[in-house]
């Protein structure tokens, strides 16, 4: 019985070995990890199924194999060194590589580790391994998105500054950096409260508090306010606010635009808009009242004719003749400032016109301010109203001299610039010609403040005193500047000085356009010989005066108050030897239209165009371009004569 008993144990115990056996070579063989163990030379003694997939060869037996021969693409080289480490130091070590088969690259972590027999002698190495291939691919992805969202965060092209919930700043960009002008390290010192006016911590509570919302939007509404920036530089700025929930807390981010050139630009459109009413109002007015002038002008000079040697009356007429001139210029200023005065445009030398003002500029400026010219040679000439630059860098002058009461430098420098340069410093500006001279008039007087800078070229804003300025000489620069298709640019600070920069355009081909019916000097007064005149003006009493100076010049003059008059007149008259006409009149004939009527009857008839209108707006009226010399109303007699000179020359 107790054999019987014995035996039955034994098979029991035969059974329950075969079993484990059977298992623990299951859990070797179909364990879903890599599993292998190595000799000390690197040849395998086992090797799962897992592991002999990996070869290629699931049915090829691993026993006594060398790492090349079983993995003959693999980095042999590498896993022999990692099995010399395991052996050197006798402890388990973690391994991470890559295995590429049919170009598919597979990502391994392995464990190797000593493996030791009953008498603690290192027989083998033992390895399990497991495919991290979708854990590698996921950090390379993560770390991928992060490096694109810096990417796009510092070529934002706005600031972008992100703090905690308390406002202390933890990153900001490259843009952040440029428009508050601090170090990055300097900006993480800061909170959002230091950076932005407006911007406090109820604010950004409440921010905060839209995060949990579900209607939460991503940026709230952008905000209007003040930037500050490094050197107590401050500056308009437009924000918008984000609310961010983290697993490491809440986070702000803070989307922020310089608003500084959009500032810039809304002041300059408001100039335009004013500039542009005022243009409307005097261009308007400028007709009826050169008009006027004109009636007043010309009654007094023919009066003067018939004072008989009377030298009271003599000076009475004269004053009044003064007096109407004066108003004569005063509506001509009134057109510099609207950009519609009529300008007399020819090539010219910049260079050449301020070395000849400045032989009498130190006259103007006093002897204790010292002047200095830095002119750029052989710049290129420029179609300009000369007259008009001289007065306009004359008045630049008497400007510097008044801001330097106890004394200073004036200078004046010419620099030739291109296209892109000028782009760079007015980049909203609509630039069409390749080249501009550029003309700095600069001083270190007293400077303007920011507010007065801002209102420079107002018409009749000055910081003078009562008596001592008008406010009109910077609006009738600006008004010529653009008129000229120029540019102006204002740069002052208070305490500090003023520098005026201006840049006149180079024509591609210069060209003299129209006679210079305002020009100067002492032409003879035309021979009239009898010859017949075609005078046409809606305006009887300035008829009746251009009609006097003409008959002084000795002409034979036909009246006609409105275009088809003037036709009505030609029918039955013999060919004229000059058609003087006003260009806007009513009835539905201009002064353009008359002549283009005239002109198919007498094809080389002498045309000479007056009108009270600036020559901004007469093609605007006219409807049409003016195809004849003009001469603008109030005239006198020599500049009638003058004009008509220029228009029968050689005839």
């Amino acid at each position: 019985w107790y054999l019987g008993v014995t035996t039955m144990a034994l098979r029991r115990n035969e059974r329950n070995l075969r079993q484990a056996n059977i298992l623990q070579e299951a859990f070797f063989e179909k364990n879903p990890e890599i599993m292998f163990v190595k000799n000390l030379d690197g040849s395998y003694t086992l090797a799962n199924e897992m592991c002999r997939d990996l070869s290629g060869y699931p049915d090829r037996d691993f026993t006594a194999g060398s790492e090349e021969e079983v993995f003959p693409n693999a980095s042999s080289e590498v896993v022999s060194q990692q099995d010399i480490q395991v052996i050197q130091s006798e402890e388990a070590m973690e391994f991470h590589s890559q295995w590429s088969r049919d170009g598919v690259t597979t990502h391994y972590k392995t464990l190797r580790f000593p493996m030791y027999d009953d008498a603690g002698e290192l027989v083998a190495i033992g390895g399990i391994a497991n495919d991290i291939t979708d854990q590698v691919m996921s950090r390379h992805a993560l770390l991928e998105n992060e490096r694109l969202l810096r990417t796009f965060i510092e070529s934002a092209p706005d600031a972008v500054l992100i703090s905690d919930d308390r406002g202390q700043i933890t990153l900001v960009n490259r843009q952040a950096e440029l428009i508050f002008e601090y170090d990055r390290e300097e900006m993480l010192q800061l909170t959002l409260f230091d950076l932005v006016s407006d911007l406090n911590r109820t604010r950004l509570n409440e921010t905060m508090e839209m995060a949990g919302r579900d209607d939460n939007e991503v940026f709230r509404e952008a905000m209007e306010a003040v930037g500050h920036g490094k050197r107590n530089r401050n500056f308009p700025v437009e924000f918008s606010l984000a609310p961010v929930k983290t697993e490491e807390g809440s986070l702000v981010i803070c989307l922020l635009r310089d608003n500084s050139e959009k500032a810039l630009m809304e002041t300059q459109l408001r100039q335009s808009q004013k500039m542009e009413a005022v243009g409307k109002l005097t261009g308007g007015m400028a007709h009826d009242f050169n008009n006027l002038l004109g009636i007043i002008i010309g009654n007094l000079a023919l009066a003067l004719k018939k004072s008989g040697g009377d030298e009271r009356l003599e000076k009475r007429i004269n004053t009044c003749m003064k007096a109407a001139n004066r108003g004569a210029e005063l509506t001509k200023r009134m057109l510099a400032i609207a950009r519609r005065q009529p300008l007399q445009p020819k090539p010219v030398s910049i260079n050449r016109v301020i070395e000849e003002l400045s032989l009498m500029l130190p006259q103007t400026l006093g002897s204790d301010i010292e002047m200095e010219l830095q002119l750029t040679p052989e710049l290129p000439n420029i179609l300009v109203d000369e007259s008009e630059f001289e007065g306009m860098l004359l008045n630049l002058a008497i400007n510097s001299r008044d801001a330097m009461p106890e004394g200073g430098r004036f200078s004046i420098r010419t620099y030739l610039k291109d296209r892109e340069a000028l782009r760079k410093i007015l980049p909203q500006a609509q630039i069409k010609n390749a080249r501009f001279v550029h003309i700095m008039v600069k001083d270190n007087g007293e400077g303007m403040s920011e507010e007065a800078l801002n209102r420079a070229f107002e018409p009749f804003f000055t910081t003078k005193e009562k008596d001592k300025g008008t406010g009109l000489g910077l609006a009738m620069i600006y008004g010529f500047i653009k008129q000229s298709k120029g540019f102006i640019v204002l740069d002052s600070k208070l305490g500090k000085g003023t520098s005026v920069h201006i840049y006149l355009p180079v024509p591609e081909e210069l060209a003299i356009e129209g006679a210079d019916s305002r020009a100067g000097g002492q032409s003879a007064i035309p021979e009239g010989r009898d010859r017949l005149v075609l005078l046409v003006d809606d305006e009887y009493e300035l008829l009746q005066i251009a009609e006097a100076y003409l008959e002084e010049m000795g002409f034979r003059v036909v009246t006609a108050t409105s275009g088809q008059l003037a036709l009505d007149k030609l029918a039955s008259m013999e060919e004229p030897a000059l058609l003087l006409t006003d260009v806007v009149m009513p009835g539905g004939m201009n002064g353009v239209s008359l002549v283009r009527q005239v002109r198919e009857k007498y094809p080389t008839i002498p045309v000479l165009y007056a009108s009270g209108y600036p020559s901004g707006i007469i093609e605007e009226n006219a409807k049409t371009e003016m195809d004849a010399p003009l001469i603008s109303k109030p005239y006198t007699f020599s500049v009638l004569a003058q004009a008509i000179s220029a228009v029968l020359k050689d005839r």
